[in-house]
């Protein structure tokens, strides 16, 4: 018992010091810069910091017929001037970046990863009948239950979903019907030496989630995606989208 307590004690000395979500000081979110959808030309799939912590990479994808991603477009974002510009690719650092935010597990601490779950379920379009010609408002004989043109319907407009969840001590981070994880899109890990990460809830609303369980949600923030905490850990920048029309870019600061 005496060797487990000072094992204990050993490594909670040379644990990095996790950041406390609840107790964390945020700014007011503020809006970097407000882009129109049409000049995206696709859908917004990455967030990144250049290492100095200047400038932004966003990547967006379109989509095929079948919905599959058929070509990137590539922009950077200059903090202080605040605006948009295309680029030839994706740079090296950005690259870099995503490869620590999108990980399975926080920089640093391979073995808390996040969990994957997988189910299906089968999902109806309509409520499947259950009284024959009475169910559908109709006169019908009392004795008679459903009919089997009324299982052959029910069948057709049901199909089975294959559904995936992220999850992180306690919290959902995100989840796919019948599409493939995208990972990062809705969460992004903060440096090793804060143990955290930021995720988009299911109500869009950006939450602080810390390696004890500890979470806080980020006041004013709706319909976010694509959480990126800088690599010094004291910002985080966000996509938002408030209308069809329009993204918005904003950056929350977070104190020590």
């Amino acid at each position: 018992m005496v060797l487990l307590l000072i094992w204990f004690l050993l490594a909670q000395a040379s644990a990095p010091n996790a950041a406390d979500a609840p107790r964390v000081a945020l700014s007011p979110v503020r809006t970097v810069l407000e882009i129109e959808s049409g000049k995206l030309k696709g859908e917004p799939w990455r967030l990144a910091w250049s290492p100095d912590g200047t400038q932004l990479y966003l990547q967006t994808i379109e989509r095929d017929k079948a919905g599959n991603p058929s070509g990137a477009r590539h922009f950077l974002v200059t903090l202080d001037s605040a605006k948009l510009n295309g680029t030839d690719g994706e740079p090296a650092w950005a690259a870099d970046y995503w490869r620590w935010k999108s990980a399975q597990a926080p920089p640093g601490t391979p073995g808390d990863r996040i969990a994957v779950d997988h189910r299906t379920e089968t999902i109806r379009s309509v409520a499947a009948p259950m009284g024959g010609a009475l169910a559908r408002g109709g006169a019908a004989d009392p004795s008679a239950g459903t009919t089997i043109g009324d299982a052959v319907g029910a069948a057709l407009q049901a199909q089975t979903a294959s559904i995936y969840t992220l999850r992180w001590h306690g919290e959902v981070l995100g989840e796919w019907t019948n599409t493939p994880v995208i990972p990062g899109l809705t969460f992004g890990w903060a440096p090793a030496d804060r143990m955290a990460l930021a995720f988009s809830n299911k109500d869009g609303r950006l939450v602080l989630l810390d390696v004890r369980g500890g979470k806080k949600i980020v006041p004013d923030t709706r319909q976010s995606l694509l959480p990126a905490w800088s690599n010094d850990g004291l910002r985080i920048a966000y996509l938002e989208k408030p209308d069809k029309k329009k993204y918005t870019l904003n950056l929350v600061d977070v104190v020590r």
